[in-house]
């Protein structure tokens, strides 16, 4: 971890502490930079924090003002993407989909800076069981209660549920960033047979194995544009049609295994 990342992390979990000194279960890393794939230029950085009991709204701008700061003062990658739970609901109290404090990241942070009223919170987040398990199997403790103690583990049945609303719109986004959804699919479909948490990376490396040779080719592609090897700007030279059999082969292998774990209480 390089020294301008690591003063990133050092100036988010400062933020959390000063806020709940004594409410503050801990500050958690998930996502790529727990799973070893980070990338400075491109990744965002993915906390999770939890208290033992809710704060006000006003310590939740708070957070999201000093989060834009630190994004600001650059180093921390593509910016955060934070999400602020209560402990209960990482562990003994979990429900699916999962409620949340606060809220943020690029896609709200126009409306952070020109609203000093807006905080995003108050609803329920399916995405949150996924970024749990990745948080209990992997996660990096930043502060507090190591992540492994603060995270029950997920029934695969509410990640599988928690993945699949963003695989799905792989067909419709694959051609625009191939090599976001072709690894993204792959790990999914990882998960789904074999229940492991892996990065994009361990994801595409896993399915070469697997895969017919034509779609071998777009995952060998993409895990090269992954690593820095070749640009992706250009699209990787697959075309739409190659991409969409490919999403529309690895989702249909994805539904298929998520199927079999729908029945009498499922859900």
């Amino acid at each position: 971890m390089n020294k301008e990342l690591q003063h990133v992390l050092d100036g988010a979990v400062r933020l959390f502490l000063k806020e709940w000194p004594n409410t503050l279960t801990g500050v958690y890393a998930h996502g790529s930079l727990a799973l070893g794939g980070f990338n400075p230029a491109r990744s965002d950085v993915d906390l999770l924090a939890l208290l033992r009991e809710p704060g006000d709204r006003a310590a939740y701008r708070r957070i999201a003002e000093g989060l834009m700061r630190l994004e600001d003062e650059g180093g921390g990658g593509a910016g955060f993407e934070m999400s602020i739970v209560l402990a209960g609901h990482a562990a003994a109290d979990f429900v699916f989909p999962t409620p949340f404090e606060c809220h943020y990241s690029a896609a709200h942070r126009d409306r952070y800076r020109h609203d000093p009223q807006y905080v995003c919170g108050g609803f329920a987040d399916p995405d949150l069981a996924a970024h749990f398990a990745v948080a209990h199997a992997r996660g990096l403790t930043l502060c507090g209660t190591p992540a492994p103690e603060a995270f029950r583990p997920v029934d695969r049945r509410h990640v599988l549920a928690s993945v699949l609303a963003d695989v799905r719109e792989a067909a419709d986004g694959i051609a625009g960033n191939p090599v976001y959804h072709v690894l993204n699919l792959c790990r999914t479909l990882r998960y789904a047979r074999e229940s492991a948490i892996a990065s994009k990376r361990e994801g595409g490396e896993w399915a070469l194995a697997i895969v017919p040779p034509a779609h071998r080719a777009i995952i060998e592609r993409c895990l090269a544009a992954y690593a820095g090897n070749v640009g992706a700007d250009s699209g990787l030279g697959l075309s739409p049609e190659e991409l969409a059999s490919f999403a529309g082969a690895m989702l249909e292998a994805i539904e298929r295994e998520a199927a079999a774990e729908e029945g009498p209480g499922s859900r």
